[in-house]
This record gives structure tokens, C-alpha cells and sequence, in this order.
């Protein structure tokens, strides 16, 4: 099925009202997940622009080195796996090296693409980063009572493993196809 195919499904049920109590349980709480998301992701913006000069880290070097950190890629894959054009990955990549937050080495397997690695320091940095924004976030929930906010860390990280299963199981695939289509990159 495709992004498109979903879609459309998704369209045909909301305007016949088809769907269980489950199922609109289930979309009501991916609908807090979107805005949460939005907002995190706002936060994070605004958070690397205030501070890239003291953490020495902008976003898109942040986004570069988080998807490098448990392994390295081709160039052509880290556009992919961010669903940006290979000219962003470029330029991302390029500043990282020049910084020595990140190596680009000829790949052994094939020597027409290069292999992106982060470098210890990109790692200390991509550390550094995430860790004031951690403690910026910590901030923000602060007068949380303690159980609302143990029964959310709880649910988060149940959240996250959840979500890393279905990607492991391949649900987000599509996803990433379709936006490396529509950067100008081949699937």
C-alpha cells in the first residue's frame, strides 16, 4: 500500500464515519503526537539558533550528526535517511568535516561513493547539544507533578520502542522512499 493509497483510505473512512472506537482512540492520540511533534521541533530550531554558538553546532550539522551516530552511510543514504536533497547532505557533510565533527572516506565496496562517519568530537558535540537541550527541556517541565511525569517517561519510552519495532518491521519504509523521490534522489 501507498503513502497515497493511505491516504486516500484515510479520506474515504473519515467521510463514511467508518472506523472503531479503537481506531479513533488510536488517531486521536497520533494527533497529539503531530502537534506535540510540531512543537518539539520548533523548540529544537529556536533552541540550536540561540545557542549554535556556544554549543558550536548548528541544526543541520545536529540532524547530519544524530543520523550518523550508531553508524556510518554513503552520502546518498544520508539524504535519504533525513528526506533532504543530496546538496543539503553535501553541505551538511561538508561543514562537519571542515569542523572534524565528521570523516567522508571512499567507500571500500564501491569507490564511486563516499562513506560519512561522525568523528569522536562529533559525537562529543552531538552530546553537548542534546544534553543542554535536555536541560532546557527539563525547564519547561517543571511543576509537572512527579507521577504525571513518571507515567509519561514511562509511556514515552514504551512509545519509542514501540515505534522502533514497526520501523524495524519496515512501516516506515514507504516513507523514506517517497522522500527521497521527491528531494531529487534515487530510492
Amino acid at each position: 500500500m501507498t503513502v497515497r493509497d493511505m491516504d486516500e483510505a484515510a479520506v474515504a473512512d473519515a467521510r463514511n464515519g467508518a472506523g472503531a472506537a479503537a481506531s479513533d482512540a488510536l488517531v486521536q492520540t497520533a494527533r497529539q503526537l503531530l502537534v506535540l511533534g510540531r512543537r518539539m521541533g520548533r523548540i529544537a530550531m529556536r533552541f540550536a539558533a540561540a545557542y549554535a554558538d556556544d554549543l558550536d553546532l548548528t541544526m543541520p550539522q545536529y540532524q547530519a550528526l544524530r543520523a550518523l551516530r550508531h553508524r556510518s552511510c554513503r552520502m546518498s543514504d544520508l539524504g535519504g535517511r533525513l528526506m533532504v536533497s543530496k546538496q543539503w547532505a553535501s553541505q551538511s557533510v561538508d561543514s562537519l568535516v571542515r569542523a572534524g565533527l565528521a570523516t567522508r572516506e571512499e567507500d571500500p565496496d564501491d569507490r564511486r561513493h563516499a562513506v560519512v562517519s561522525a568523528t569522536p568530537e562529533g559525537l562529543v558535540q552531538l552530546e553537548a547539544h542534546e544534553r543542554a537541550l535536555a536541560s532546557f527541556m527539563a525547564g519547561a517541565l517543571e511543576g509537572m507533578p512527579a507521577e504525571a511525569l513518571a507515567r509519561l517517561d514511562e509511556a514515552l519510552a514504551e512509545l519509542n520502542e514501540h515505534m522502533a519495532r514497526r520501523r524495524d518491521e519496515g512501516y516506515f519504509r514507504s516513507l523514506r522512499e517517497a522522500g527521497t523521490r521527491e528531494s531529487g534522489d534515487k530510492a
